[in-house]
């Protein structure tokens, strides 16, 4: 958990803007056999002031607060003493495009962005070649219901998170090597 004043912005002339940030994460985490784990973590954070709402006709800037959270679900099984496998799917909803997009909700018109949910499915190894050797391979799904609004100056439908701008999902092939010493 973390709490405590937090950069929001930069106005009146360049003076800086602090509000509360408040976030936490819970962890569960059991072992349903000798071999398979399963974790579940839940995170939350909010913000004050950490939204701007522009309003170009009355010619007025404000700021709300922004509030995110999520759910991650994880199931690990060991293969054996150097090899397990994993699996993780997360859930992120982004309530005022505060931590991923750009937090701008234009009156009228709406947030820049609709939808503000992502999703990530992973299946990856960790292998312990060596006592002090991690290698971890994996393979990524992330998927997502935002889009660019419309209805917004320069905003468009066409609009999604990944791909440069133009598709609501990808798929990421990666791998780390850990090294403790």
């Amino acid at each position: 958990m973390t709490s405590g004043q937090d950069l929001t912005a930069f106005a009146n002339a360049g003076n800086p803007i602090d509000e509360q940030r408040f976030n936490y994460s819970l962890v569960f985490s059991h072992q349903v056999t000798d071999r398979l784990r399963y974790i579940l973590q839940h995170d939350y954070g909010d913000q004050q002031g950490g939204a701007v709402n522009i309003n170009p006709a009355a010619a007025f800037v404000n700021f709300t607060d922004a509030t995110w959270y999520g759910v991650n679900q994880y199931f690990i099984y060991d293969v054996n003493d150097t090899l397990a496998a994993g699996l993780r799917f997360e859930w992120f909803s982004d309530q005022n495009s505060s931590r991923i997009q750009i937090p701008v909700n234009f009156i009228p018109g709406g947030n820049t962005f609709t939808g503000n949910d992502y999703y990530a499915l992973t299946a990856g190894l960790n292998w312990r070649p060596h006592d002090r050797v991690t290698i971890r391979p994996e393979l990524r799904w992330d998927w997502s219901d935002v889009r660019g609004n419309p209805n917004i100056p320069g905003g468009s439908a066409t609009f999604r998170p990944y791909n440069d701008g133009t598709s609501g999902s990808q798929v990421t092939i990666g791998s780390d090597v850990i090294i403790t010493f």
